[in-house]
This record gives structure tokens, sequence and C-alpha cells, in this order.
């Protein structure tokens, strides 16, 4: 069954923060999640010993035929460190939805998620973060501008393009992009989407490194250490 709203063909999320605490049989780990129409994602919750806390939340998005470089492990591994809940959905398609013909479908699987979670995890509001490799660094910038009154910040690694219908919100962007990148081209991509959203007025951190197509290690490290930081230390 299609349950795909008007909503959702506009690209917008719907899911909010509830104001609720971890049960006290609380175990952190992976949890799988059905949504949208029958896409098979994860959520990782790390172990927390202050229910009280409000977690920061990330959703990691893949790219092309479900490659994400590496980043749903490397987000996680500072979820465990941090004390961070991780939502990894999974395209319906081979690529997201906008690629395949328009918002729908895995806008209701990603919003489906955030509520299964939001209704189970005290979420901190001011740190919520959408994040993306290759084409769902395309995703996660596309969906960040359109809900920037839901994401605090958008993470995109190695996009190549925004196709947002409208803008919302103030997010603080991350964009990253390799000098010698052959699948997405550093100049008509990345270079020219962190010019774009400096010319929009965002607060932009744009950087480059020298390797081709792929998430460095270190480019995790440093937007994850900005997005943790914002306004830490709140409690439910």
């Amino acid at each position: 069954m299609d349950k795909t709203t008007e909503g959702h063909r506009n690209g917008a999320l719907l899911a909010r923060p509830g104001q609720i605490t971890l049960p006290s049989r609380h175990k952190g780990g992976f949890h799988a999640v059905t949504a949208g129409d029958g896409q098979k994602g994860v959520v990782f919750v790390p172990e927390l010993d202050n229910p009280a806390t409000r977690l920061p939340l990330a959703v990691v998005l893949h790219g092309a035929s479900g490659i994400d470089g590496g980043l749903v492990e490397m987000t996680v591994a500072h979820a465990r460190n941090s004390g961070m809940i991780v939502v990894a959905p999974k395209s319906k398609d081979t690529s997201w939805d906008i690629l395949r013909g328009g918002y729908g479908p895995d806008v209701t699987a990603i919003d489906e998620m955030l509520g299964w979670t939001m209704s189970r995890y005290p979420v901190d509001p001011e740190r919520i973060a959408i994040s993306g490799f290759s084409d769902g660094g395309s995703y996660a910038l596309s969906l960040g501008l359109m809900n920037g009154e839901l994401f605090s910040h958008v993470l995109a690694f190695s996009p190549g393009f925004t196709m947002h219908k409208r803008r919302e919100g103030q997010p603080q962007i991350f964009i990253c992009h390799g000098l010698r990148d052959d699948i997405l081209p550093i100049e008509p991509c990345g270079r020219s989407l962190g010019q774009r959203m400096r010319a929009a007025g965002y607060n932009v951190d744009y950087c480059e490194f020298d390797d081709g197509h792929v998430v460095p290690r270190e480019m995790v490290n440093r937007s994850m250490s900005a997005f943790l930081a914002h306004g830490a230390g709140k409690e439910a």
C-alpha cells in the first residue's frame, strides 16, 4: 500500500522529538526497522547511564546502490563514544526517490523511521543532523534545506547537487569533496554547492581533501565534532 502523503511528495518530514524518557530496561545496540514501502533500515541506540539526557540524532543516507563509503560505520563509532542515535534508512530503489521520479516513498520511509525513534527515545531537538555520501549527500542537502526547522546540521560528503523545492530554517552546513573525484567532479559539484550555500546566507564549513570519491575519516571526525558540540549538555 502506498503510504506517501502530499507532504512527503513535497519533501516534508513531520516527525518531531517527544517528551519521553528511556525505559528502565533500555538496551543499546542495533534495531531493524521496516518503514515506507517495506524498506528495511537500521537504528543504532547507544548504551546510556543517564536516561534524562536528551540524545543527539544523525540520519545517515547511503549513495547509489547502497554504497556509503563507510559513513554509517564511522558515524556509529562516534555514537558509541558520545551517546548518539544513528538512523540509517534504505532507499526503495537503487538510489533516492528524487533521482527516480520525485519525492515520495523515501521521504515516507525516513519520516517513519524518525517517528519510530522519536517515540521511543529522548532526542535533543537542537541536535538533529542529516548526512550522506554521494547521492546520499545530495539527498541530505535537499531534504535538509527543506526541513531546516527539524535539522540543526546538514553534513554532505561528496554531494552532486541539491533539488530543494523550498527552504526553511538555517541549518549549519558541512560539505567536503575530493580534489580527485572522478565520479562527481569537485568544481561543478561540492565546490559550487559550497559557494551557493554561502551566497544564500548559510553558515557553511566547506573543505576539500586530496583524494577521490571517498569518505575520509578525518572529514567525518571534523563534521561530527562540530555537530556534537552544538548545544551539548541539556537534559530532557
